[in-house]
């Protein structure tokens, strides 16, 4: 799949690596863990997820689709996948995320 020039989209982990000032402006900034249990269960357990950027005045005509599937592996286990999708001023995208289990 084609997307316009600047955009990105990959793994959470690999990112803060290589794409750190794109994500610290954002990353726990937005969403309150004192406020939400929800939120603060992402953040305690945060390991990876999404990362996905769209630079300003930027249209993705493809609908991204972001799959999250998880494997017990035969013992009980959670997952908390933090995605941030950062898109630019005038820019439009689709995005689609699903979850699913084996």
């Amino acid at each position: 799949m084609r997307t316009p020039a600047g955009t990105r989209a990959r793994n959470l982990a690999a990112a803060l690596e290589t794409e750190r000032e794109l994500i610290e402006p954002h990353l726990a900034r937005l969403a309150s863990f004192q406020d939400n249990p929800f939120v603060a269960l992402n953040t305690a357990f945060l390991a990876d997820g999404a990362f996905v950027y769209i630079p300003r005045r930027t249209v993705v005509e493809q609908v991204l689709h972001l799959v999250f599937l998880s494997s017990a592996r035969g013992e009980a286990s959670v997952s908390y996948p933090r995605n941030l999708i950062v898109v630019g001023d005038d820019s439009q995208a689709n995005i689609v995320e699903s979850y699913g289990g084996l």
